[in-house]
C-alpha cells in the first residue's frame, strides 16, 4: 500500500516542481511589452483576429498558436463581458494600447502550461519504453532542464511545438507495436498524423516528424515481413493509384521548380508587376526540384522493391489524412491564400540558409553542441545523454530507435543552418532528459550489484544511488534555473528608468533614445507610439490589428513624446514631422549582448555639445568573459555565468538638454 500510494504522488510532485519554476518571474518586464521579442508578433494577431479577419496576413510562423491565444483571449473577453469589465471588444483593443500587462502574462501562462504538460507525456512514454522509475527520473530532468525551462517564460511558439512534437512521438511509438487490433493501429495512425500536423502548424520545423513515423512504419512492416504478400495483392490496386498519384504530383512539381523563375513570377504570379526578395526564388525552385525528384522516384522503387509496397497500408493513410487535416486546420491561410503562404515559407528557407541573421555564429552543427546543449542542459545532463543514446537500444532497439529518429533527424536540419538561437535546440531536451534518466537507470543496475553496498545502513541502496546521480546531473540546470529566475523576478532596468523619468521629467519632454525598440524605455504607452511600434520591421505588427487602432485615432496629447531621428538629414522628427531643436532628453542603451556596438557619431556630438548625465542605471556589467549570451536574440539577461549581474535589461544613460544653442 505504501508503494503504491508513493508512485500516486511521484509524477504531480515532478509537475508541481516543474510549475514552480516555471512561474516564478513569469511576469519580467510587464508592463514593458518588449522584453521578450516576437511575444507581440503573437498577440498582436491574436487580437487582430478579433475584427473579424481571420486571415493572419503573415506566415513566417504557422498561424495554430496565435489562433490557440486568439481562443483564450476570447475566453477572457467573455469572462469580462460578463463581469461588466468590458462592454465591446473595442475594450479590450485598449487595454492593449494602455495597459497589456494581463495580455502578455496570459500568453505566457499558456507558454508555461505547454512546458508542464511536456513533462506529463515524457513520464508517459518513457514508464511504455522502459519503467515507472525511469520515467519519473526523464520527468524530473525534463522539469528542471534549463533550457526548457527559461522559455517556458516566453509566449512565443518553441515550448508549445515541442509539446505536440513529444506527443507525436509517443503516438508514433505506439502506432509501430506490432500485431495490434486494427482499431487500435487507427487510432494510433490518426493521432500522430493530428500530433505531427498541429506541430507543423506550430513552428515549420516539425517536419521531421514525417520521417520519425516513416521509419516506425518501415520497421513495423519488417516485424511483419511473414504477411508482405498478402498486404502486397491485398493493396494492387492501391499501390496502382498511389503510384499515379505520385507521378502527377512530381510532375507538377518539377514543372514548378522548372517555370518559378522571376521573370514568370513577375509577369504571371503578381497583382503590380512588382517583385519583393526575388533573390529567395532559387531556395524554392531547389526544395519543389528535390521534392519532384522524390515523387517521381517513388513509383520505381514500389514498383522494383516489394518492401515499399507493402509499406502501403491503409493506416499511412490514416497519418497523412490526420496531418494534413491538422495542418490545414491550424494554419487555414496556406491553402485560401496560397501565394502569401509559398512566398513567407520559401523565404524562411532562404533566411535559414543565410549568414546575416545577426551575430555570425557558424552553423548549428558546432555551435548548438558547443554552446546551447551544455549551457542549456548542464554538462553533466548532456553527457547522460549522449551516453544514453547506446544505452537505451539495450531495452528495446525497435522503440529507441524510433524515439531517437526525430531528435536527430531534426539536429541535422538545425545543424544545417546558420540561424542559430538557443531555442532552436529546444525540442531536442525533452529527448535528452529521456535518454539521460536511461544511463541512470543502468548505472544503478549495474552499481546495485556490488557487496560494498551492503555494508552500508541503507533501506534501499538502489533508490539512493538513482537519487544521488539525478542529484549530481541536475544540479548545474537547477542552479541556473534559481540564477535566471530570481533575476526574471526582479524589476527590470527598463522599468526602473521609466519610473525615474514618470518622477523627474516634467510632462510633455521630449525624449530620443538610441538603439534597438527591445532595449529602450517605455515611459508611457500612447496610441500613436502603439502603431509606430507594430508598423516597425523589429516587430511586424498584424495587419488587421492595425487599421483597428487607426480607426481608433484620436488627438490625445502623450505625456513624454517620443522623437526620432535621420542620421542623413541630422534632424529631430515627431510623428513624422521635422522638430525644430532638440529633445529634453537623449536615453543612451547599451547592452551586453552586443557589447561593440557604437553610438552615433551626430549623435555623440550633440550629447557632447549640448548635453549633461542625468542618471544612470546599470543593469549589469557589460563584457564580462564569464556571461554569455544567446547572441541571435534580443533578450537582455545572460544565458550563463550571472556575474555582476543586478537586473535583466540594457545600461541606461539619461541625458538631459543644459543648452540649446546649436
Amino acid at each position: 500500500m505504501d508503494k503504491v500510494r508513493e508512485t500516486v504522488w511521484v509524477l504531480p510532485t515532478i509537475l508541481l516542481i516543474g510549475v514552480i519554476v516555471r512561474v516564478w518571474g513569469l511576469n519580467f518586464g510587464l508592463p514593458h511589452t518588449e522584453c521578450r521579442p516576437d511575444e507581440t508578433a503573437m498577440i498582436s494577431r491574436a487580437l487582430g483576429f478579433f475584427s473579424g479577419d481571420l486571415n493572419p496576413h503573415f506566415f513566417i510562423y504557422p498561424t495554430l498558436y496565435m489562433y490557440v491565444l486568439f481562443g483564450v483571449y476570447a475566453a477572457y473577453y467573455g469572462i469580462g463581458h460578463l463581469l461588466g469589465t468590458y462592454s465591446s471588444t473595442d475594450d479590450l483593443i485598449r487595454e492593449f494600447i494602455y495597459d497589456p500587462s494581463h495580455l502578455y502574462l496570459i500568453n505566457r501562462y499558456v507558454s508555461a502550461s505547454f512546458g508542464v504538460m511536456t513533462i506529463a507525456v515524457v513520464y508517459l512514454m518513457i514508464q511504455r519504453l522502459v519503467n515507472r522509475q525511469t520515467a519519473a527520473i526523464a520527468s524530473l530532468f525534463l522539469s528542471l532542464a534549463y533550457l526548457h525551462v527559461r522559455n517556458s517564460h516566453f509566449g512565443v511558439t518553441d515550448v508549445a511545438q515541442t509539446f505536440l512534437i513529444v506527443t507525436a512521438v509517443l503516438f508514433i511509438l505506439r502506432s509501430s507495436e506490432a500485431s495490434q487490433p486494427a482499431k487500435i493501429a487507427f487510432q494510433n495512425y490518426l493521432y500522430a498524423g493530428i500530433f505531427s500536423g498541429l506541430a507543423f502548424s506550430t513552428k515549420y520545423t516539425s517536419l521531421p516528424l514525417i520521417g520519425t513515423l516513416l521509419v516506425a512504419h518501415s520497421l513495423k512492416v519488417i516485424q511483419e515481413r511473414k504477411d508482405w504478400k498478402d498486404k502486397i495483392i491485398d493493396n494492387r490496386n492501391l499501390i496502382r493509384l498511389t503510384q499515379g498519384g505520385l507521378v502527377l504530383i512530381g510532375t507538377i512539381l518539377l514543372v514548378g521548380a522548372i517555370a518559378l523563375t522571376p521573370e514568370f513570377v513577375t509577369q504571371s504570379l503578381t497583382v503590380d508587376g512588382k517583385l519583393e526578395n526575388a533573390e529567395r526564388l532559387p531556395a524554392l525552385q531547389k526544395i519543389l526540384g528535390i521534392l519532384g525528384g522524390a515523387s517521381l522516384g517513388l513509383p520505381i522503387l514500389m514498383q522494383v522493391f516489394r518492401f515499399f509496397g507493402a509499406l502501403l497500408e491503409p493506416n499511412l493513410y490514416t497519418f497523412w489524412g490526420g496531418f494534413l487535416g491538422a495542418f490545414f486546420m491550424g494554419t487555414p491561410f496556406a491553402l485560401l491564400a496560397p501565394k502569401a503562404f509559398v512566398g513567407e515559407f520559401s523565404s524562411v528557407i532562404h533566411a535559414a540558409a543565410q549568414a546575416t541573421h545577426g551575430y555570425y555564429l557558424g552553423t548549428g552543427f558546432g555551435y548548438h553542441f558547443q554552446f546551447t546543449l551544455p549551457l542549456g542542459l548542464g554538462w553533466g545532463l548532456l553527457i547522460a545523454a549522449l551516453l544514453g543514446i547506446m544505452a537505451a537500444f539495450k531495452f528495446n532497439v525497435i522503440q529507441s530507435t524510433i524515439v531517437l529518429t526525430f531528435p536527430v533527424t531534426y539536429y541535422l536540419l538545425m545543424g544545417n543552418s546558420f540561424v542559430v538561437p538557443s531555442r532552436y535546440m529546444i525540442p531536442v531536451i525533452p529527448f535528452a532528459c529521456m535518454t539521460a534518466a536511461i544511463v541512470v537507470t543502468l548505472l544503478v543496475e549495474q552499481v546495485s550489484q556490488w557487496q560494498l553496498l551492503n555494508q552500508f545502513p541503507i533501506r534501499s541502496p538502489e533508490k539512493f544511488l538513482a537519487l544521488l546521480l539525478t542529484t549530481l546531473i541536475i544540479f548545474p540546470s537547477a542552479t541556473a534555473i534559481a540564477q535566471s529566475d530570481r533575476l526574471l523576478a526582479t524589476p527590470d532596468n527598463r522599468l526602473e528608468a521609466a519610473a525615474w523619468l514618470r518622477q523627474n521629467a516634467p510632462q510633455n519632454s521630449s525624449i530620443y533614445q538610441t538603439g534597438l525598440l527591445y532595449g529602450q524605455v517605455l515611459v508611457d504607452r500612447s496610441l500613436r507610439q502603439v502603431l509606430e511600434h507594430l508598423k516597425s520591421p523589429q516587430i511586424n505588427g498584424a495587419k488587421s490589428l492595425i487599421a483597428q487602432l487607426l480607426s481608433m485615432q484620436n488627438d490625445e496629447t502623450e505625456p513624454y513624446p517620443q522623437w526620432d531621428y535621420d542620421s542623413s538629414k541630422g534632424e529631430f522628427y515627431f510623428a513624422q514631422k521635422p522638430q525644430k531643436g532638440l529633445p529634453d532628453y537623449i536615453i543612451v542603451q547599451k547592452n551586453a549582448v552586443d557589447s561593440e556596438e557604437i553610438l552615433e557619431t551626430s549623435i555623440a556630438e550633440i550629447i557632447q555639445k549640448f548635453y549633461g548625465l542625468k542618471r544612470s542605471f546599470q543593469a549589469m556589467e557589460i563584457g564580462n568573459p564569464q556571461n554569455r549570451f544567446d547572441q541571435q536574440d534580443a533578450f537582455y539577461l545572460p544565458f550563463s555565468g550571472f556575474k555582476n549581474v543586478r537586473r535583466p535589461g540594457t545600461n541606461l544613460y539619461i541625458y538631459q538638454i543644459i543648452s540649446s544653442n546649436q
